[in-house]
């Protein structure tokens, strides 16, 4: 039995591989984007709407420490030194 190899199907198979592996970088990146950095943007956005509404100081400075509160969670590393 004789295999009959040719580097075109060798370049065909590694093309192959590269574009599937290239499609699955491509979805981890939106899955994480859709559930990571989503809903962050979201809960800053009703954050700063609750400053921008609040006509008391002490409920300012209440939402301005929660904004500080999300910031602080969603960036490990800064919220490792601020705790």
């Amino acid at each position: 039995m004789q295999y009959n190899y040719s580097i075109q199907h060798d370049i065909l198979v590694f093309s192959c591989a590269f574009i599937l592996i290239f499609l699955i970088a491509i979805l981890v990146v939106v899955s994480f984007i859709l559930n990571t950095v989503m809903p962050f943007i979201k809960e800053k956005d009703y954050i700063k709407m609750e400053m921008g509404r609040s006509f008391e100081e002490d409920e300012y400075i209440y939402w301005k420490s929660e904004l500080k509160k999300l910031y602080l969670s969603h960036i490990p590393i800064i919220g490792r030194f601020f705790r």
